[in-house]
This record gives C-alpha cells, sequence and structure tokens, in this order.
C-alpha cells in the first residue's frame, strides 16, 4: 500500500507537456527535437558526413528511389519514390526527374577521371573521346530537364513551393509567402522577422541549430563538372558553393575535392594548342553552359514568377521572398554568375 501512495509523480516538461498546450506540441520550428530522436539523428548523419538536416537533395531524391520493376530499366518510368509526402504521380515525378538527371550524369563521372588519366598520360585522343562524353551527358540531362512542365503539371507554377513547403518545414500556418521562406535557411530574413531561431536538437546542443532547405544544387555532378574543366567563380559565389557542398554525402564531396586536384584538363588545353582537342574542351563548357540556362528558366517559372503573382494577390511580404531559392539563396544573381563565369571559361584561338 505504501508503495502505491509514494510512487513518482510524472513532471509535466519530462513529457513535452504544458499547462498552456496541453498535449499540443510547441511549434516545432522554434522548438526542440528531443532527445530520443536527436541523438540517432545527428550521429547517423555525422557518420555519412552530412548535417542533420531534413529533406537534403541526398535524401529526398539521391536514396528515395525504387524499381517498380526490379527487372526493368534503370529509367524514370519505370521508378517510384520510397518516401511519399503527399502522394501522387506528379510528385513522384518531381523528385525522380532528378534522379533521371543524376543517372545522366553516370558516363560523366567515369569519362572525368579517363581525362584525367589522359592528361597524365599526355594522350590528346583520350582526353577529346572524354570530353565528347561528357559534352554528350549535359546534352542529355538538359532533355530530362525539359519534361519536367509536362510530366509536374499538378506541381507547375500555383503549388510548386506550397507543396515543398509543407514538407520541408513541416508546418503549413507560418508566414507561408508560398511556401518559398520556409524551405530556404532557418537565418533568412523571412525568419528572423518572426523570431525563428533554428531547433534545439536535444542532447545534442542547448543551442538552435540551423540549416538549409533542400535544394538540387546540393548536387555534386554539376561542381564535379566546375573542378573537371577548371571554371573559377568569383569568392562570394565559391563560398555559396561551400556551403551547398556541406549538404552532399561525404564521399561525394571528397570526390569532387579529389577531382580538383587531379590534373588539370584546362591546363592541357592550353598547353597542347591542339585545335581539336580546344573544341572538344569548349563544347562541354558551352553544354555545361546552356544546362545552367536552362536550369534559370525553370527556376524562374516556379519561382519568380509565381512570387509575382502572389505579390498582386495582396501579400505585401512575399516580394521580400521572390528570389530565394530552395537552399535559400538570391537565386537569381547566383545562378547567373555561375553560367557567366562558365561562358567566360571558354579558350580563345590562338592569333595566326
Amino acid at each position: 500500500m505504501a508503495a502505491e501512495l509514494d510512487g513518482i509523480v510524472p513532471r509535466l516538461e519530462d513529457f513535452h507537456v504544458s499547462e498552456r498546450l496541453g498535449f499540443i506540441l510547441e511549434n516545432p520550428l522554434v522548438g526542440r527535437l528531443p532527445e530520443n530522436l536527436a541523438i540517432p539523428f545527428w550521429g547517423v548523419s555525422e557518420r555519412l558526413g552530412l548535417p542533420a538536416a531534413p529533406g537534403m537533395h541526398c535524401s529526398v531524391c539521391l536514396a528515395n528511389w525504387k524499381l517498380r520493376d526490379p527487372e526493368g530499366p534503370l529509367q524514370i518510368d519505370n521508378m517510384d519514390t520510397i518516401v511519399k509526402i503527399q502522394g501522387g504521380t506528379h510528385e513522384a515525378w518531381f523528385f525522380l526527374l532528378s534522379v533521371q538527371v543524376e543517372l545522366e550524369a553516370r558516363p560523366a563521372i567515369v569519362n572525368v577521371v579517363k581525362a584525367q588519366q589522359g592528361v597524365k598520360d599526355r594522350d590528346v585522343v583520350s582526353v577529346i573521346e572524354s570530353l565528347n562524353v561528357m559534352t554528350l551527358c549535359l546534352r542529355q540531362m538538359k532533355i530530362v530537364m525539359t519534361r519536367m512542365p509536362g510530366e509536374c503539371i499538378s506541381l507547375s507554377i500555383n503549388n510548386f513551393v506550397t507543396f515543398l513547403g509543407l514538407f520541408y518545414c513541416m508546418r503549413q500556418n507560418t508566414y507561408f509567402c508560398n511556401g518559398v521562406c520556409q524551405i530556404s535557411r532557418w537565418d533568412h530574413a523571412a525568419f528572423r522577422r518572426f523570431g525563428y531561431e533554428g531547433l534545439v536538437y536535444e542532447g545534442v546542443s542547448e543551442e538552435p541549430i540551423k540549416v538549409t532547405g533542400g535544394s538540387a544544387a546540393q548536387s555534386a555532378f554539376i561542381y564535379m563538372y566546375d573542378e573537371a574543366l577548371g571554371v573559377k567563380h568569383d569568392p562570394e559565389r565559391e563560398a555559396i558553393i561551400r556551403r551547398f557542398q556541406e549538404y552532399q554525402c561525404g564521399d561525394h564531396r571528397e570526390f569532387v575535392k579529389a577531382v580538383s586536384r587531379g590534373p588539370s584538363i584546362r591546363k592541357f588545353c592550353e598547353v597542347m594548342q591542339n585545335e581539336a582537342l580546344s573544341e572538344a574542351y569548349n563544347c562541354c563548357l558551352t553544354a555545361l553552359k546552356d544546362f545552367r540556362s536552362y536550369h534559370i528558366q525553370v527556376a524562374c517559372r516556379y519561382i519568380t514568377i509565381q512570387a509575382h503573382k502572389n505579390a498582386k494577390n495582396n501579400n505585401e511580404n512575399y516580394p521580400d521572398q521572390s528570389n530565394a531559392g530552395t537552399g535559400g539563396t538570391g537565386f537569381l544573381p547566383y545562378l547567373k554568375s555561375l553560367r557567366n563565369n562558365t561562358s567566360n571559361s571558354i579558350i580563345e584561338k590562338p592569333d595566326t
């Protein structure tokens, strides 16, 4: 009887229950991730060389696909997503198109290594052949990208960022801006305006941790091309690139670094003064520029145009977000700068 009368009285705060809200959870954007979730999430992320952030490109795209028919082809028409957010064909296509783009990059990855080996061997023919394959991959990736407006029609313009916002920050009734602020960094102006500091990972850090929303700019292949071809960007853009690279799988990030330290394809082209070699190099750069140009068109279609439409619908705060990409950057100046730097890397023909 005494044991029944003298038991331990539970404390509400130990169970994320409050007198003010009862079992209703606090705002997850400004709250705390419970220790039983935060510690394993942090540990697994650290093991993979990744930030403990939800909705990264590597998790929602690179690791979020399966074959409908295991014996069928490795193509988007035979794929489905593993994790569903809202469900539906168009949602799956949005993520799987990125997977297909990555698949088209496979021969390029192999041929970057072959090209650098060709440089080391002083083998002009080998380098030309590899550059040609890298060019064809970029052209095919662009073709895949052109399928987005048709296949993702239910996500077009009006609810693209709304759909993503519900997933990336898991809260619908925030300062919404059609979702753009919700898939941006937690230290973005839209969050600071409402006092959002980030998320406390209990058992890991008592200070709120800020992370970046998912973005295809977290993919490794585009930076692999930059490093392989010797495309240089200004320090400000390089800083943004390094931030995105923090969200790549650790081994992929290290591979891009290894490419950057490898034999210089660009320097080889400059030294050899071979017309066919320079032409192959320039064709690859042009294909990279064209891919980046089309990506700008897609980003404008799904973010900027919708931003201005919302501004006209009396959302006076929305213009603050009209240039914010899914990773939280002012995406138009950033993307245009990368494209222009690619164009500026063309090797000029020597004067005759």
